[in-house]
């Protein structure tokens, strides 16, 4: 039996998850399958996109804090 497994890499300190998931549905590149607690940030100019990056839930709690967006009963 085939199972799909999906790895995600931390674009800032390179922690690695693994996680089986269903295959992704063909012509839905908009859809971000990460691990439980990452999350996919991007930022864009008027134009263009700037940069994307996929953020572990270390690196994910201090970008949410540095935004003000940190829920801290979880922290």
């Amino acid at each position: 039996m085939k199972q799909h497994v999906l790895l995600s890499t931390c674009d800032s300190c390179h922690a690695q998850a693994q996680m089986p998931f269903e295959k992704h549905p063909r012509g839905r590149r908009d859809l971000y399958i990460l691990p439980d607690g990452w999350i996919h940030i991007q930022g864009n100019s008027r134009t263009t996109l700037v940069f994307e990056m996929d953020l572990c839930d270390r690196c994910a709690k201090t970008v949410k804090e540095m935004a003000g967006r940190a829920d801290l009963a979880k922290v």
